[in-house]
């Protein structure tokens, strides 16, 4: 797999084949995802990209539909600059590990919010704000996840690829 970046949008190869693929986020939720870290004072550095902690696929999850809209995809709060692979000298430099758009990522991050959406159905929980609060938990989660991440490719002297 081959990570690159075009006109400033995270795009990759696939397969034997190396089809091109787009993150299902698309141009314009990245130009705000990016703008919006930008405007938190996180800005998004050349060889970077901009990531969302909850990947733009997870968009139509119950968990966020549960929120009535108030759990925005990309507000800064689900975002976080990130290398890319190539710059992993720079990511190992920042303790992080470098983006590298793996499905295995977004399939944490469902199993998590299945568990929560599940958990507060069951118990009778589920409202608007239990819902964006979860989540906001998930997302804070992720990100010190993601520093541990990064902690141990420093142990290890190389940057690892967040999966």
């Amino acid at each position: 797999m081959y990570n690159l970046e075009v006109a400033q949008d995270h795009t990759f190869v696939v397969g034997d084949g190396q089809w091109v693929v787009h993150n299902s986020c698309g141009p314009n939720a990245y130009r705000k995802l990016r703008s919006n870290l930008a405007n938190d004072e996180r800005p998004v550095q050349p060889g970077q990209n901009p990531h969302h902690l909850i990947p733009c696929q997870l968009a139509s999850h119950d968990l966020i539909k549960a929120t009535n809209g108030a759990f925005d995809m990309n507000a800064a709060y689900n975002g976080r600059p990130m290398w890319t692979k190539d710059n992993s000298d720079l990511a190992l430099g920042d303790l992080e590990p470098y983006h590298a758009n793996s499905p295995r990522y977004a399939d944490y991050v469902k199993s998590l919010m299945d568990s929560e959406y599940q958990r507060l159905g069951a118990t009778g929980q589920l409202s608007p704000t239990t819902a964006f609060n979860s989540l906001m938990s998930i997302v804070n989660g992720l990100n010190t996840w993601i520093d541990t991440i990064g902690w141990f490719g420093a142990l290890q002297g190389q940057a690892c690829p967040l999966y």
